[in-house]
């Protein structure tokens, strides 16, 4: 799911961003900060209405419990997700090409926006990349 999503970006932008990696990196700044909601965003435009919704209550449960001193396990109800994950892997399989595109789009971007980005301390860096 997200946490995925937030890895794939931090290690793409090791790979072929190193410079804004190290600089993110130094200023301590987790692609959980300020990817978030591009995921979520298009996580929900995805998904039916219901299954968004689904979606949501379980995102919020995982980051309490991710952002919590000592980390505390993470009840999710998973009743009412099984068929949702049914038609997840389906349209994940489906749309895995897009994902890629969507990468794309947003290294392209980061490479545009890097050298501004490099000159920001964590405020600025944080602003600019949660308002991207």
């Amino acid at each position: 799911g997200l946490k995925l999503l937030l890895f794939q970006l931090e290690h793409l932008l090791e790979l072929h961003l190193p410079k804004l990696a190290i600089h993110l990196a130094r200023l301590d700044l987790q692609p959980f900060l300020y990817a978030t909601s591009w995921f979520v965003t298009l996580l929900v435009n995805f998904l039916p209405e219901s299954d968004a919704t689904i979606a949501m209550d379980q995102l919020v449960t995982a980051l309490s419990c991710a952002h919590t001193l000592p980390p505390t396990p993470c009840e999710v109800d998973t009743s009412s997700t099984t068929n949702m994950n049914d038609r997840i892997h389906f349209q994940t399989s489906a749309t895995a090409q897009g994902w890629a595109t969507i990468f794309k789009i947003i290294l392209l971007a980061l490479t545009y926006m890097a050298s501004d980005i490099i000159q920001l301390d964590f405020d600025g860096t944080l602003r600019l990349l949660q308002n991207f």
